[in-house]
């Protein structure tokens, strides 16, 4: 008798990438978030990368990128925020122009993005929240494993 194979067939988890534009500082947009979205986003591990650039602020041969994490508020969804650029390295290549990235995991299917879209242009020093679509984007598998 052969064995059988059970194939697990896991999905990929539901996530939304808005790209942020913000001249604000990185604490200081991660505060006028949470006041603006009722969020209770606070300092997490940052997510390292390999330094492609000799003499950056590295660690051991690696940049780390700020990020902030939010799984308090909304047992259901996970928010995260991370700095896009330091210095001279992007965290995700092709969009190297946007400061932070706001990334929403694990939402349910009643949960509309759009809507905190919508709130994050209206904090002040935003100048665009631009959702992005994450197909499109091949260095983002460091950043959903985090």
């Amino acid at each position: 008798m052969s064995a059988k194979k059970i194939k697990l067939v896991v999905p990929p988890p539901q996530f939304t990438l808005i790209a942020i534009s913000c001249f604000e500082t990185l604490h200081k947009f991660v505060w006028l978030a949470n006041s603006h979205l009722n969020l209770q986003l606070s300092e997490s591990d940052a997510l390292k990368m390999p330094s492609v650039d000799v003499g950056l602020k590295e660690v051991d041969g690696l940049i780390e990128f700020p990020l902030f994490r939010d799984e308090v508020s909304n047992p259901e969804i996970t928010f995260l925020v991370v700095k896009n650029r330091i210095d001279r390295q992007s965290l995700l290549k092709e969009l190297h122009n946007i400061d932070y990235l706001f990334i929403i995991k694990e939402f349910h299917k009643g949960f509309d993005s759009d809507v905190i879209c919508q709130r994050l242009k209206t904090i002040p020093g935003v100048m665009a929240a631009i959702p992005v679509d994450p197909t499109k984007l091949g260095s983002l598998n460091h950043i959903l494993n985090s």
